[in-house]
């Protein structure tokens, strides 16, 4: 017996959104499909993550594709409240400056690094 992994996006406002649940290899397609159905690309500036209890790289790779169709609408997105898993996962794809993903206060070897 299998068990799928649930992600859900909900819309806070036009301008918010947050992802909840999990967001790697087996929810990442659902996703995408919830945010091509509901998300303006153009107006939507900030995706919180406070909620995502797992990731792995497909996660990673959500984000960037997230911020890629902002960028080709003439729009920007902020992640905001990203999970320390997720920071590192990037920071190993070497994308964490892309996706503006800066270490968080609480890590300040991390902010050693950066500076």
């Amino acid at each position: 017996m299998t068990t799928e992994a649930i992600g859900e996006l909900v819309t806070v406002d036009a301008q918010r959104y947050a992802l909840r649940g999990e967001l790697g290899f087996h929810s990442v397609a659902a996703l995408w499909r919830q945010a091509e159905r509901k998300v303006d690309f153009a107006t939507a500036s900030e995706l919180d993550l406070q909620e995502v209890q797992r990731s792995d790289s497909a996660g990673v790779a959500f984000l960037l594709a997230w911020a890629r169709c902002a960028q080709q609408r003439g729009g920007a997105v902020t992640f905001n409240r990203v999970p320390d898993q997720i920071r590192a996962i990037a920071g190993a794809c070497g994308v964490r400056e892309i996706l503006a993903l800066d270490a968080p206060a609480s890590d300040p070897e991390q902010q050693e690094l950066q500076t």
